[in-house]
Order: structure tokens, then sequence, then C-alpha cells
């Protein structure tokens, strides 16, 4: 049996995973000597509980390792600020024929569909996971491997060539892990192996028979806003195009994609300079130059988005316009019109930006008050 603080009862965090008892093993082995972790998950469904959520345990019977369990927090995270104004259903994997988002949440007589996002997850950690994933399990004696990823795997990239260069230092360093383990396992635990893009932690896990991943950190780095930006959108419309393969009833619904990001630096400014732009403000005796209205301004304009329209500078107001050259990616990225809104939680705050230009059949004015 896992080792656990006696005399913390995780009652709320043994009854989300009741239905789950290897990944609970895994889960209370690896946190061991992180009890803080453990309470703050179990707050969080007990928030849930509170908060009437449905579905936890089932969302919570898919996870299978400590990776996706963090991902399952981040959507876990989104439903708990959700629940506080809708009701909200998580929706476990192959809830539906085909992709199925992540939560839906009731708001007046019409459904929401949420799909969740943790900004820092990206190939190269996943080659790493599921490189440990593969090959521990046959490794004798049974080792827990935590990572310690550099700022080379760290930091967001989006161009194709920075994405195979880094997925290569990931390959790389998995390669490199391999050759040096059977040595370093044999010797004195915790040991570590540096590589390339890398440290792999070795502990030694008396809860199981095989060896398996355990946390993944990257430590604080502070990235470029330019480059956050760039990775915000980039995740943004990757998962837009998954609504294209919702049942053809639930494609009507609107479609909200949460980022949640562990990027403290991230707030609302970020968000509109994504997604809107940069707005300009002109001192006198500058004047705001005039521009026709192009099409999609103008069909947002008469579907009662005016007011959002004024105050984001999209159409100019006062002083302040958005340039053409400067608009975000509403205006310039076609994969959005499948999302309504963009929210972004952080440990700070949360926040989100409506899409006045997407499809008409998901295009709600009143989402401008959503959170």
């Amino acid at each position: 049996m896992a080792r656990r603080e006696a005399s913390v009862p995780f009652l709320n965090l043994d009854w989300g995973l009741q239905d789950n008892s290897d990944f609970r093993t895994i889960l209370y082995s690896t946190y061991f000597s992180n009890p803080g972790y453990l309470r703050y998950v179990d707050r969080l469904i007990a928030t849930l509980r509170t908060q009437s959520v449905e579905r936890i345990q089932e969302k919570l019977s898919d996870v299978s390792d400590i990776p996706k369990f963090r991902s399952a927090i981040s959507e876990l995270e989104v439903a708990r600020i959700l629940s506080s104004k809708y009701p909200t259903q998580l929706l476990p994997d192959n809830t539906w024929e085909g992709p199925s988002p992540d939560m839906v949440v009731k708001r007046g007589d019409r459904e929401i569909l949420i799909e969740v996002k943790r900004l820092t997850q990206d190939e190269a950690e996943v080659i790493i996971v599921s490189s440990l994933r593969q090959f521990l399990p046959a490794q004798r004696p049974a080792i827990r491997v935590d990572v310690t990823l550099s700022e080379k795997l760290a930091l967001p990239v989006v161009k194709l060539p920075e994405r195979v260069a880094k997925e290569g230092i990931a390959e790389r360093s998995i390669e490199e892990f391999k050759a040096k383990f059977s040595t370093v396992a044999e010797g004195t635990l915790p040991a570590d192996i540096p590589t390339e893009g890398a440290i792999f932690t070795l502990l030694p896990t008396n809860a199981r028979k095989e060896g398996y991943p355990g946390i993944i950190r990257s430590g604080v780095i502070k990235v470029p806003e330019d480059l956050l930006i760039e990775k915000l959108v980039e995740d943004v419309c990757d998962k837009a195009g998954k609504r294209g393969g919702f049942p053809p009833q639930k494609r009507t619904s609107p479609y909200v994609v949460a980022i949640d990001s562990e990027q403290i630096s991230v707030d609302d400014i970020t968000l509109g300079r994504a997604f809107i732009g940069d707005t300009v403000l002109l001192m006198p005796p500058l004047q705001v130059p005039k521009e026709p209205t192009s099409p999609e301004v103008a069909r947002a304009n008469s579907r009662s988005w005016q007011t959002f329209l004024k105050r984001t500078a999209i159409i100019p107001s006062g002083r302040s316009y958005l340039p053409r050259e400067s608009r975000g990616a509403f205006f310039t990225r076609r994969e959005l019109r499948n999302v309504s809104l963009v929210m972004l939680r952080t440990a700070a705050s949360h926040y989100s930006i409506p899409n006045p230009f997407c499809d008409d059949s998901i295009n709600d004015s009143s989402l401008t008050s959503f959170i």
C-alpha cells in the first residue's frame, strides 16, 4: 500500500479516485513528501462537490499517470470557476461518438462547450512521458522517474523548425537517459541522470511492482510575452479544429477554449494583444485616420457587438483605434471562426475575451459577460 500522511485524510481526493485505485497509489507515492499538493487537490475537489459539478469521478477515472493528472487538474480548475455561475458537467473521454469537449455548462437555455488546454504542454513533454511510460515497466528494480526540463525544453516554441529541433532534443535526452539508466539504478537512490534537455531523477518506489514517470518540472522561466502570445494563439487554433468533429447538433452550441497557464505574467492584456491586437492611443494634435469599416466589423456591429467593438477600439473610440496592421488572431486566423470565446486561467486570476467574428451559429454577444 502507498505511504501517506496518516494524520491527514484526503477524503475528497479519495472519493474522486475511488474508481481509479491504481492511479491513486501512484499519486500518493509520488507526492508523499509534498502533502501540500494533495491538500490543494483535495480542497479543489471539495469545492467542485459543493458547487454540484457532475461526473468528477468519471473524469478522474480516465487518468493513468501524473502528466495526465496535471491536465485533469487544469480542467477541474476551469470547472471550479465556471461552476460558481453555471451548472457544470465534466465529460470523460469518449463521451460522444467522436471527439468531445472537456465539459459542458448550462447558461440559460443554452449549452456551452468547454475545451481546456495547459499552455505549457507540448510535444516534447509528450515524447518524454510516453517514452518513460513504455520503458520503465520492464526495468528492475521498479523506479519512479521525475523530470526537470532545461530551458531548451521548457520554453514554448511555435514555428515548425523550432518544434522539430525541440522534439529532437527530447528524443536524444530520452536515449541518453536509457543508456545510463541501468548503471545509475543499481546505485544509491535517489540519483540524477543529466542529459542534453533534462535531468532525470531516479527514486525508489515500494508502492508498485513496475516503474512509472513521476513529476515533470520546468522551474521558473520567464518567457518573452511575444513568444507567449504566439504560443497562446497556436494552442487555441489547435483546439478550434476539434469542433468540426462534434456531432452536428452540438456544433450549434457556443464553443469556448480555456487556456490554463502556469505563467504568472500572462493576463488580460496578453489576451487582448493576442486576439484583438495592439491598440494605439493618439495624442493631440494627431487624429484617428479615417478607414473604411471592414465587412466582418460591420457584420459584428449589426449583431449587438457595438459596445464591445468600441471598448476594444475595433471601432475607433475617442483617440483610440486599432490599426489594420496590428490586428490580432480573431481577424487573421480563419480557424478561430470555430471559437466563440477564449478563456484564460492563471494562478492569480481568470480572464475571457469573446470572438465577435465567429460563425453565426455560435456567435453570441452576451458572452461579453460570460465570467
